[in-house]
């Protein structure tokens, strides 16, 4: 099973949205011509809720942490080392940031392939959140739009959320290093 050193930073706000896809549905393209979409990851993607996450984390409103993964695919990449995780804030707070780590696996040493990666760049379902690739400000690739990341070692950061982070009933999702066959040393 996945296991997350987990920080919530939170300041209070309030916000009613919930939606059935966390995360982007990556479709095609690929990180570089000669990279792509993981055929597994693509054979996941049946109709089912939250289908684009290989790895999703909700922040309960009781202050547990739940860690699931709706598509069991190792990843989302042909290079089978990268996650689409989403994060669901359940909470009555709003969620500025993550602090993220692992003991085994270098989850942050980012080599520039993540989901706003290209080009060409990944193609995106319709069905899914759009990542707006195209005004991501993370200089890895791994964050989309208003997410980016402070890489404390190659095993631990801190995914930061911004645009007044995620509200309550809100989601967010970005990816990472790491593919899930090594997900339970995380």
């Amino acid at each position: 099973m996945l296991v997350f050193g987990i920080v919530v930073l939170m300041m209070g706000a309030n916000s009613a949205f919930a939606q059935t896809q966390t995360c982007a549905i990556v479709t095609g393209g690929g990180a570089s011509p000669t990279t792509g979409v993981n055929p597994a990851y693509l054979a996941n993607l049946d109709g089912r809720a939250n289908e684009g996450c290989t790895i999703l984390i909700t922040l309960n409103a009781d202050g547990s942490i739940t860690t699931t993964h709706p598509n069991p695919a190792t990843s989302f990449d042909s290079g089978r080392d990268d996650n689409l995780i989403g994060v669901i804030n359940n909470t009555a707070q709003t969620i500025t940031g993550l602090q993220l780590s692992s003991a085994t696996i270098p989850i942050f040493a980012f080599d520039n392939d993540g989901v706003c990666a290209g080009p060409p760049g990944y193609t995106f379902s319709a069905l899914g959140p759009n990542p707006n690739c195209a005004i991501a400000t993370d200089p890895h690739t791994y964050g989309p739009a208003g997410i980016n990341f402070t890489v404390i070692n190659a095993n631990t950061g801190i995914v930061n959320f911004g645009n007044g982070g995620i509200a309550p009933i809100v989601i967010r999702f970005f990816s990472l290093e790491g593919g899930t066959s090594q997900r339970s040393s995380w």
